[in-house]
């Protein structure tokens, strides 16, 4: 889950996590590439459509180049 708001981080890993998905919290949309290199577990990202450091389209982007068949879910809290 990236988001700058940590409210929204914190309900969407609740929500996430009550049916039995594991959740990471991310501020950054620069935090979530490089933990996507660090974890290849990682099997699927929620991104904050609006982000201070990376526009949601880029990190899609960008996610896509390195990870072309992940789910990708753009929203916005």
């Amino acid at each position: 889950v990236i988001d700058d708001n940590k409210d929204v981080c914190s309900v969407m890993g609740h929500l996430l996590e009550s049916i039995d998905c594991s959740a990471l919290a991310m501020a950054k949309g620069a935090e979530c590439l490089t933990q996507l290199q660090a974890s290849p577990s990682i099997n699927q990202v929620v991104v904050d459509f609006y982000m201070p450091d990376m526009e949601s389209w880029t990190c899609f982007q960008k996610i896509r180049t390195t990870h072309p068949s992940l789910p990708v879910v753009v929203s916005s809290g």
